[in-house]
């Protein structure tokens, strides 16, 4: 497909899976005395991904407050919008990206933007989880594995595991590799430890994608300095992502692997990033003037191997088109989880008022430039 084309494939290049119960079957058999899962429900529609989740004492997700509150308040709005088996089951998955007029759906995790991202679960049991998740949204996407692109989840409590993981998924179909910006055991993603990943993903032509999930049992920008979860969830995804393209800008990690991409997910409106390369790339060059600083001024870094995700009723999303490459966006719709304005992501993003080249480039052609396995 071509800019300007009638009808382009849209490509959701954010949306999740909600992990059902029996995800956590495919968890080696030596771990699973340390997983614990609570019903939260009667309802036997919904109970299957509707449901509470320890690792080794600790809840996922972390919620303020009474979790069995927060699971009542949940369900009526879940069961209100969306039929059963709506983001667990693969067929009503593919109908429901038929419903939103939706061509491919790239697939990040929901439970496990946290399983995999407990510092004291230790190598071998964070490697085993994120073997299970992949394992697991693989057969998932055997339902039709050209619409529906998983995301690998990997452990970052130990590198060269994290390095198998990758090479071991990289030939069943999945287009990117997850990670979160926060720091594991002190190392911020730019950190060297991290380069020979990198360097695998590059050759293997697999993403960065980078996803905050609010609270966390690592460092939280945000966490600190209120209670309120939509203040903490506010904060979070956008310092996290603007923490994480300092540190990789900061490690050379664009500089040294110039072909890897890097994606910078639901973060809210787009516009944090022209303002951002700014205020980095006037930071750059005071530096450059002082004899530091050196290699690629960040919106360089950015323009060559950077996307960003906006959202389809993004009220900024003309304003941001002005003043950034319309190349670097990209179309998320957050489904299934409860910002998603479904089953009307893709009529609002038609509504937006922006040119039909920066829409079919933002709605389909980005998104096969960011994920270049998409078409495998």
């Amino acid at each position: 497909m071509t800019v300007g084309q009638s009808k382009p494939e849209w490509i959701d290049a954010d949306a999740h899976i909600l992990e059902p119960r029996a995800l956590w079957e495919y968890v080696d058999k030596e771990f699973r005395d340390r997983i614990r899962l609570t019903q939260m429900t009667d309802d036997r529609e919904i109970d299957p991904c509707i449901y509470d989740v320890s690792i080794d004492g600790n809840p996922i997700p972390i919620w303020i407050g009474n979790r069995q509150e927060r699971f009542d308040a949940l369900i009526p709005s879940i069961k209100k919008r969306y039929k059963p088996g709506s983001g667990w089951v693969p067929e009503q998955y593919l109908k429901d990206l038929d419903l939103e007029g939706i061509d491919q759906a790239v697939i990040y995790p929901t439970l496990f933007l946290w399983a995999t991202w407990i510092p004291q679960l230790g190598a071998r049991f964070g490697s085993a989880l994120a073997r299970a998740y992949n394992d697991w949204i693989y057969d998932f996407c055997a339902a039709d594995r050209r619409r529906l692109k998983p995301v690998a989840v990997i452990s970052l409590h130990d590198v060269e595991s994290a390095i198998r993981e990758v090479r071991r998924v990289a030939d069943r179909g999945f287009v990117g590799v997850f990670v979160r910006p926060n720091p594991m055991y002190g190392r911020t993603l730019g950190h060297p430890d991290y380069h020979p990943l990198y360097k695998v993903m590059e050759e293997l032509r697999l993403p960065l994608g980078i996803h905050e999930g609010q609270i966390s049992y690592l460092p939280t920008l945000g966490l600190d300095r209120t209670n309120a979860r939509w203040g903490i969830h506010a904060m979070s995804h956008p310092f996290e992502q603007m923490a994480a393209m300092v540190s990789l800008v900061e490690h050379s990690v664009f500089d040294m692997f110039p072909k890897l991409h890097v994606l910078f997910l639901e973060a809210g409106t787009a516009l944090w990033v022209p303002y951002w390369l700014n205020r980095l790339d006037a930071g750059r060059h005071h530096y450059r003037a002082t004899g530091g600083a050196k290699g690629l001024l960040p919106s360089e870094c950015f323009n060559r191997q950077g996307w960003v995700t906006c959202e389809v009723d993004d009220p900024y999303l003309k304003q941001t088109l002005e003043i950034m490459h319309e190349d670097r966006l990209l179309m998320s719709t957050d489904y299934p989880h409860q910002e998603s304005p479904y089953p009307n992501s893709v009529k609002i993003f038609l509504e937006q008022k922006i040119s039909e080249k920066s829409r079919t480039l933002i709605g389909t052609l980005n998104a096969r430039a960011a994920y270049p396995r998409l078409g495998e």
